[in-house]
């Protein structure tokens, strides 16, 4: 006699992500500050930042530091490799 089970498999949650700034102040500029913080999606994450540097900047924490006034472009990827 065969059994058979149903299985549910949810949907990936959404990943997005919120992000703080801190602006650099007058006397240093290259001391602002960008922070993003993940929603969703499948941990470890890898986070991106291009702009006013000359290439673009990757780290594991969501923290950038020394960051001079500009616009940037912010991205996450999260470990299944979804953007």
């Amino acid at each position: 006699m065969q059994h058979f089970v149903n299985v549910i498999l949810p949907l990936p949650i959404p990943k997005v992500f919120t992000y703080s700034i801190t602006p650099s102040n007058c006397a240093e500029e290259h001391s602002g500050m960008i922070i993003m913080y993940p929603i969703g999606g499948q941990a470890p994450y890898l986070y991106q930042i291009n702009g006013q540097q000359p290439q673009e900047i990757t780290n594991d924490t969501g923290i950038f530091q020394n960051v001079e006034p500009g616009i940037y472009t912010i991205g996450l990827m999260d470990a299944n490799g979804v953007i």
